[in-house]
């Protein structure tokens, strides 16, 4: 079984711009399910329904980084769907990459004794994800 650090991801915000200390990514790809069970049917009966939901940005914070972190949190709430680029392994050719739409829900700020103060930003997902690979 091949196993991959995830050391050389990178974010991508906005059309170019790189997101600086990103310390971890969340994005589940999932759908809901509607029930649509009915009286008299045997087994319970689901189809599909909306896809979306939400995701997680962690970076250490850097008040430099005002392409990316500054611009995400002046972001937060506006209610405008932004397009971001996950590259998991690097944005080398070949390798893979996740690109989607979503608006940036809130930014939440938290520190602990030694260690570095980290940002989160919520993620409201507006697209499905397309998986693919850097050209």
């Amino acid at each position: 079984m091949a196993r991959t650090s995830g050391n050389n991801g990178v974010v991508d915000f906005d059309g170019g711009n790189v997101l600086l200390a990103v310390r971890s990514v969340s994005l589940p790809d999932q759908g809901a399910e509607v029930d649509v069970t009915a009286m008299g049917d045997a087994n319970r009966q689901t189809v599909a329904g909306l896809s979306g939901g939400t995701g997680s940005i962690t970076v250490v914070w850097d008040e430099a980084d005002t392409t990316g972190q500054q611009a995400m949190e002046a972001a937060v709430r506006d209610g405008t769907a932004y397009a971001f680029i996950w590259y998991p392994k690097g944005n080398t050719t070949g390798l893979p990459q996740r690109s989607f739409s979503a608006e940036i829900g809130g930014v939440d700020e938290a520190q602990e004794i030694d260690n570095a103060l980290l940002r989160t930003f919520s993620l409201n997902l507006r697209t499905d994800i397309t998986r693919g690979l850097v050209p």
